[in-house]
């Protein structure tokens, strides 16, 4: 999962942020998130989508959201 860049900066990157990428088990579970083309839908009974500028503008032009998630 690629980080926003502005996610890294102040005043989004505090101690906890920074703890958080300092872990490597903590990054690991990023850097093994499923794409929504690897996801059965019918194996959730729900999906959670955070908010965020990708909400807005790279979710809904997403062909593989719009399929697990109609």
């Amino acid at each position: 999962m690629p980080l926003e860049p502005r996610a890294l900066k102040f005043p989004n990157y505090d101690k906890t942020a920074k703890a958080w990428c300092a872990d490597s088990g903590k990054m690991a579970l990023l850097e093994n998130t499923a794409s929504p083309d690897q996801i059965d839908a019918a194996e959730y009974d729900a999906i959670y989508f955070t908010g965020g500028h990708a909400v807005m503008y790279d979710f809904p032009d997403s062909e593989g959201l719009q399929r697990i998630t109609c």
